[in-house]
């Protein structure tokens, strides 16, 4: 007889310490479920996210480990670089082995299993093996398909892709036992799914405040800095963000400032040619990469964070973004900009919200807090890093 009940959850891009340099929501999620009396086993793929780099040697096709208490089972999925064909063949090779009886060997059977987006395919590979079971299937819905891709204008409303994912994400909402999303507006997509009543549960993200370890130092540097860290991807509007920043140093040329924008991603090397055209290129740097365990250090080296994103509808449903997380917790006041339908900057009364794809107010928000006393600044940062 089995002394725990056992919670199989799947997410292909499922981060771990060991593989990606950080922990990531699935094995936070699995780590604190095992604290509550659960067996959490984690699914994952060999591969990272966004750059598709091969964690498992060539002559290995999974990998069984045990991370914060959580089993995980990684699987090999081929390497790839981009989104185009190499991306789809690593989906379509991880959701088959999801199926092979031997994936799961030696592993406890399953009392409920957690199938997770971002794409669809793994959410259902998870069903299936949830009917094989006999156990609840839980469906996590954390990018709503396909209205993410076809906002973003990768995919056209009535295209063969866009009905099939619809398709298969309506028989995944009705197949499940419970919904489960970062997003609290998702209801509103189950409606337009004809599942009104199916039952729905809001797990948001965030960032646990004890990997803040000593007290946060105030900037070191002598100009004021503002700093973004995070993708360089078609949903973050960076673009804005330097345009913002150069009217800012034109219209307080008595300060002095800097620019820092730290991480990677496909429309890096754009946003540093459009910075290189601006009039202000030699205050603005772009910095590599950094591990998730060093992000809120090194958001503390800034006067102030910021963020914006391009006016989606798919915000709608509400966003959940770990980088807003990691700016509060490093105590600095924060602009954003965003028509979202939940806030975590406004709700914790950290810095300035405005509306996106206004460059005019994100300029206007950023010399507001160029302009506030330090006093005010530090209490703007100091209410976000209690949240």
């Amino acid at each position: 007889m089995k002394a725990q009940r056992t919670v199989w959850i799947i997410n292909h891009y499922a981060a771990l310490e060991s593989k990606d340099g950080w922990a990531g929501r699935h094995q936070a999620l699995a780590a604190h479920l095992g604290r509550a009396g659960w067996e959490p086993v984690l699914l994952l793929a060999s591969t990272g996210h966004p750059v598709g780099i091969q964690h498992l040697p060539a002559w290995r096709a999974r990998r069984v480990g045990i991370e914060d208490g959580v089993t995980h089972v990684m699987l090999r999925s081929p390497s790839y670089v981009g989104n185009g064909v190499g991306r789809m063949t690593n989906m379509a090779a991880f959701t088959f082995q999801l199926l092979l009886p031997w994936t799961t060997r030696g592993v406890p059977k399953p009392d409920v299993v957690v199938g997770s987006t971002v794409h669809p395919l793994a959410a259902w590979a998870g069903l299936r093996l949830a009917r094989r079971h006999r156990v609840p299937f839980v469906f996590e819905i954390r990018d709503v398909w396909p209205d993410a891709l076809i906002h973003l204008g990768q995919l056209r409303p009535n295209s063969i892709v866009a009905r099939a994912m619809t398709s298969l994400m309506r028989r995944l909402v009705h197949a499940s036992d419970l919904i489960l999303s970062p997003l609290p507006g998702v209801p509103d997509y189950l409606e337009r799914l004809g599942a009104v009543d199916k039952p729905f549960l809001w797990v948001s993200n965030g960032a646990e405040g004890e990997i803040v370890a000593p007290p946060l130092a105030p900037p070191a540097e002598d100009a004021f800095v503002f700093m973004y860290l995070g993708s360089f991807g078609n949903a973050m509007a960076v673009e804005h963000l330097i345009s913002a920043f150069e009217r800012v140093v034109l219209a307080r040329p008595e300060t002095k400032m800097r620019f820092r924008l730290i991480g990677d991603g496909p429309r890096k090397t754009y946003f540093e040619r459009l910075a290189a055209e601006t009039e202000v290129a030699d205050q603005i740097t772009f910095e590599p990469r950094i591990p998730r365990g060093q992000v809120v250090a090194r958001a503390s080296e800034a006067d102030c964070l910021v963020h914006s994103l391009h006016d989606h509808a798919v915000y709608e449903y509400g966003i959940s973004p770990n980088k807003l997380f990691d700016y509060l917790l490093a105590a600095r006041p924060v602009v954003f900009a965003a028509n979202v339908r939940n806030n975590p900057v406004s709700e914790a009364h950290a810095g300035h919200v405005v509306p996106a794809e206004d460059v005019d107010a994100l300029a206007r928000a950023m010399c507001a807090v160029v302009d506030a006393p330090p006093e005010e600044r530090t209490a703007m940062g100091a209410r976000g890093g209690r949240t």
